[in-house]
Formats: C-alpha cells, sequence, structure tokens
C-alpha cells in the first residue's frame, strides 16, 4: 500500500466520523439496547467476581497471585502504616493474617488516605468495599457521560463503552487503582471539552498522589501556559508524601525502584499479560535470543536500540507545542496514548486509563470519532490468551499454573499477536491523532515558554488566558 492512499484514508476519517454520527442518530433504539446489553454484561462481570466463571479470559486471572493481590498491597501498606512499619517491607506473619499481596508500589499517601482506614475491617469486606467505591465512580461517570454528550445516540453508545469494556473486568478483580486513575483522567479532559480548566487542574492534581503516571500530561498544561496547575499539582503531591520519605530513611529509594525500568536500569517484563509497547519490543529480542530465525533476529535488530520510546515522546511533544489552533483535548488524547507507547509496565487492566480517551474522543471530537471506535472494539476485547491456551500443543509439554508464563508453549507468532492485540490499535490512533496535530501545525509556536499575547488582543486560540480563568 502505497504512503499515499494511507494518506488518503486518514484524511477521510472526518468524513467516516460525518457517517458514523449520521448512523448513530438513525440507529438509536438499536443504542439503546447496545445499552441494555452492556449493563447485562457488567452485571454478569459482577457475579464472576465471585463465581470466577470469566477468568479463563484472562492471563493475570489465571496465571498470577490471585483475586484482590493488587489491593492487599495497599491493604497490607496500611496496615504498616498503622503499626509504624515500613510501607514497602513486606512483613510476612508480622500482623493478623491477610490474603496473598503483591510489593507495595505507590506514594505513601495512599497507604494513609485509604490502605489505613480500609485495613479496620476485615481482607475481604475491606476489597468489596474498594470495588463498592469503584461501582460509585463508574455510576458517576456515566452521569457526567449522559449529561455530556450532545446527542441522544451518542449518549447511549458512551455509557454502553464504559460498561462494556472488558479490562474493567480485571481491573476490579485485581483491585488495581487504575480505574480511580480513569475516573481523574476523565474528568480532567472533560473539563478541557468544556473550557473548565481549573477544575481539570484539581482533578489532575489529585490523580498525581493516586498514581505519578499522569504526570505526562504535564506538557500539556505547560502547553496551555497553566504554570500554576503543574506547580500546584505538584507541591500538592510534595506536601503529602514527602514528609514521610524524610521520617521513613530509604522508603524514598523504594519507591523509585518502581521507575528503574524506565530508564533501562531494569528488564522489561515480557510475560502474556504485559501489553505496552517496549513490551512487545522487549518480547521480539527475547524471542530472537531464545529460538532464532532470520525473522526474528531481523525484527530484534529493528526493535533493539532504545530509541524508540524517546522519539515517540518527542514526536508528542511537537504535536503539542507546533499546532496552530490548540486543541487541549486532542492533545490530551495525544498524551494519555503516549503512556502506552513509551511505559514498561503496561498490564491489561491498566487498558481503563485509556478509556476515558475513547469516551471523550467519540463524544466530544467526530473528526475522530470513527478511529476511537475502532480502537475502543480492539481495546475491550479480550486477548486471545484464552484461545492460544487452548489449542493443541505438544503433550509432554507440562504448564504449571500460578505464576508460569504460557508463552513457553506458544509459537512466535501467537506471543507477538498476544502482545499486540491492544498496543497496535492504541498505537494507531496514537499516529491519527499526532498527524492531524501536526498538519497544520505553525513551527514558530514550537517553544516551550510561549509568551502570552498582549493584553486586549484577540485569539482564535483555545488556550487563550481568558479562557484558564
Amino acid at each position: 500500500m502505497s504512503v499515499r492512499s494511507v494518506t488518503s484514508r486518514i484524511d477521510g476519517l472526518p468524513a467516516a466520523a460525518s457517517r458514523v454520527r449520521t448512523w448513530a442518530a438513525a440507529q438509536r433504539w438499536w443504542l439503546a439496547a447496545l445499552f441494555a446489553i452492556a449493563l447485562a454484561w457488567h452485571i454478569s462481570s459482577w457475579v464472576s467476581l465471585s463465581q470466577g466463571f470469566l477468568n479463563p479470559l484472562f492471563n493475570d486471572a489465571t496465571r498470577r497471585l490471585g483475586q484482590g493481590s493488587d489491593f492487599f498491597a495497599v491493604y497490607h501498606a496500611g496496615e504498616h502504616f498503622r503499626h509504624n512499619e515500613s510501607l514497602y517491607v513486606l512483613k510476612e506473619g508480622a500482623f493478623p493474617p491477610y490474603p496473598f499481596a503483591y510489593s507495595y508500589r505507590y506514594l505513601p499517601s495512599v497507604a494513609y488516605t485509604v490502605g489505613a482506614p480500609l485495613s479496620l475491617l476485615s481482607p475481604w469486606v475491606a476489597y468489596w468495599t474498594w470495588l463498592a467505591f469503584n461501582e460509585l465512580l463508574l455510576a458517576i461517570n456515566l452521569v457526567l457521560t449522559w449529561r455530556s454528550s450532545p446527542t441522544p445516540a451518542l449518549r447511549w453508545l458512551c455509557c454502553s463503552m464504559w460498561l462494556l469494556f472488558t479490562p474493567l473486568y480485571l481491573e476490579f478483580y485485581m483491585g488495581q487503582f487504575s480505574f480511580v486513575m480513569a475516573s481523574l483522567l476523565f474528568w480532567t479532559g472533560l473539563a478541557l471539552a468544556t473550557k473548565t480548566p481549573i477544575a481539570g487542574g484539581a482533578s489532575w492534581a489529585v490523580s498525581l498522589v493516586v498514581k505519578t503516571n499522569s504526570l505526562v500530561l504535564a506538557p500539556l498544561w505547560l502547553r496551555m501556559r497553566a504554570y500554576r496547575v503543574v506547580v500546584g499539582g505538584l507541591a500538592f503531591a510534595a506536601l503529602l508524601n514527602v514528609p514521610y520519605f524524610l521520617l521513613k530513611p530509604g522508603s524514598l529509594g523504594h519507591w523509585l525502584d518502581n521507575f528503574s525500568g524506565v530508564f533501562g536500569g531494569a528488564p522489561i517484563d515480557t510475560s502474556a499479560g504485559s501489553f505496552g509497547l517496549r513490551n512487545f519490543l522487549a518480547a521480539i529480542d527475547v524471542l530472537a535470543e531464545q529460538r532464532g530465525g532470520v525473522v526474528l533476529n531481523v525484527l530484534a535488530r529493528i526493535a533493539e536500540p532504545p530509541v524508540w520510546a524517546p522519539a515517540i515522546a518527542a514526536v508528542s511533544l511537537v504535536a503539542t507545542f507546533a499546532q496552530r489552533r490548540f486543541d487541549p483535548v486532542t492533545s490530551f488524547a495525544v498524551w494519555c496514548t503516549t503512556y502506552f507507547l513509551i511505559y514498561t509496565d503496561v498490564w491489561e487492566h491498566h487498558y481503563v486509563m485509556l478509556l476515558p480517551t475513547l469516551v471523550l474522543l467519540v463524544m466530544r471530537r467526530p473528526q475522530f470519532a470513527a478511529i476511537a471506535l475502532v480502537t475502543y472494539v480492539l481495546v475491550a476485547l479480550p486477548t486471545p490468551y484464552w484461545l492460544f491456551e487452548r489449542l493443541e500443543r505438544d503433550p509432554a509439554e507440562v504448564r504449571s499454573p500460578l505464576w508460569s508464563d504460557p508463552q513457553h508453549a506458544w509459537t512466535a507468532l501467537e506471543i507477538l499477536v498476544n502482545h499486540l492485540t491492544k498496543v497496535l490499535p492504541t498505537l494507531l490512533l496514537w499516529a491519527v491523532l499526532v498527524r492531524s496535530s501536526l498538519r497544520e501545525a505553525d513551527w514558530r509556536q514550537l517553544r516551550l515558554w510561549a509568551p502570552a499575547p498582549p493584553a486586549g488582543a484577540a485569539s482564535n486560540r483555545v488556550d487563550a488566558p481568558g479562557d484558564l480563568g
């Protein structure tokens, strides 16, 4: 396929978006039925959380520690905080028994604002209480989506998108904090779309103390010249966490270990449950080393140079700062997709943090509706893990259950396809967003500290000072 034909197809996206909206308006009742199906799926997901019939669809629900293992890391840290023990050192048997848990990886503020209060409850009561809180957030997001959608058809469609997203089941199964992040990101993006960036800045500041990966949105605020949002958010996070790091020597080092893989200090995970671009590239390198072959060796030479993540981040920066008519929602979407392309620890449940971007693009940016819906469908579906696990294998192949990586029994093609299922549509969405931003770029604006326009000067830019409150 020629470059010109690819370009023409991308240029046709606005027309495709118009057709999507026209179709949606004509199919309102079908979309209402879709919402009913989505609601039934969501209810069945809650039933499966106690019965487990959906677990075989997911690597992390069958090959990892067990249900609630991410939540119990926070529960354990909260218990340690109440007993003045280190949050980051797992001391088995130190306190009354609690279920299995991974190591605690969050900022201290999560332990003493969420973990400590919940650790006063019994472990499983605390877990279900946490899920009830997440369900409340989901209900809030549905209400905001319903009220913010410009047409009745889009209301049904976008609300269904929240409920049909299978990574959400895995998120609840693990008891993770990614959906809290997804909600905060949705509120941030919605505030940008409705030109209330102060509310968006407040949501972003809170997100920094939940998971620091939302720091990836800092260039967006700098481009809007909302410097106080950046400074205020960082100061808020520091105020809640620096005192603990000072009082507990060594705790800062434990927390910083989370980022060692980002800068090449630790190997990148290549198990069947990892779905970032860097996980995929690392998997190619591992396959070439273990199995050899001309094709794998060639792919490994392409994937090996550690320039892909910096290059993607650099392109996102250029797309942010060179836009002639800056659209904060598009830039928000660029950086939310960039995260999955540059970070090292991207798991399947993390993709709930992409869901707000997809909903906002369908709801508020019709020119990206078609590509956002295609991306949504591909990311919302379960990975082929469940299929590859059931294919006929060598009878001599023994597959141990817990903590084992099923990929040792898979073909190289199956491994690569599995890793690509989530990140490839995310990469394509990022490329469309970036291309749209760069298509009419004003390279004179490519400055981080862009001067504000003279007082009283007219401006047609979305980030004009008057829009920042």
